[in-house]
Order: C-alpha cells, then sequence, then structure tokens
C-alpha cells in the first residue's frame, strides 16, 4: 500500500478528517518541499514511496549481488516512478499478461 492509498483508507480518512487536513490527489510533485500543506502532503506520500522502493530495490540487489530489473503495474505508478531515482519499467497490463499465461499453461 503506498502512502497516498494509506491516506485513502478508511483509518488515513479518519485521521485526516480528524486533524483537518485537505485531501490530496496523486500528482508527481515538480519539488521534494511543498509550498504549503496540499503539495508537502502529496510531495511526502509520493516522494516517501519512491524512497521506500528505491531502498528495496537496493536490499535486493545487495542481496542477490546482481543488477535488478524493477516493473512497476497499478494506477499510481506514472505518478511514483518520476519520483524514484532508479530506471522503472512501467507495463499497465503485466497482471493480465501472467494471467494470460497461466490460463494457456493449464490448457485453456
Amino acid at each position: 500500500m503506498t502512502a497516498y492509498e494509506m491516506l485513502r483508507s478508511p483509518v488515513g480518512s479518519e485521521m485526516c478528517r480528524r486533524e483537518r487536513l485537505p485531501p490530496i490527489a496523486p500528482e508527481p510533485p515538480g519539488h521534494l518541499i511543498g509550498a504549503n500543506t496540499v503539495a508537502a502532503l502529496n510531495n511526502g506520500a509520493m516522494f516517501g514511496t519512491a524512497a521506500m522502493l528505491d531502498g528495496l530495490a537496493d536490499r535486493v540487489e545487495a542481496e542477490l549481488g546482481q543488477p535488478l530489473t524493477v516493473v512497476a503495474t497499478g494506477g499510481l505508478a506514472p505518478y511514483i516512478m518520476p519520483c524514484c531515482k532508479r530506471k522503472i519499467i512501467y507495463d499497465a497490463d503485466l497482471l493480465f499478461k501472467g494471467l494470460a499465461l497461466i490460463w494457456e499453461g493449464n490448457g485453456k
């Protein structure tokens, strides 16, 4: 779950309502530091998620001892990818391609 999805969850929504925080929408930020509350929340969610992805990929590379190819899928990936330090390949249909391979492998 990304930081944005967490804020949109029932628990996150309740926290935002209780704290009177404005709603945010996923937007690729132009700068790390937001100029206002909405921009700061958005930038923190986007750059925070990107940092988690970069850090996880770095750890997997270190454990495997070889370069890692990172492929992103899902509706928020295009918003988060520009905030990542590493190259990430985007494939909107990756899940469906995998399901098709399983279906074909099971003899249709």
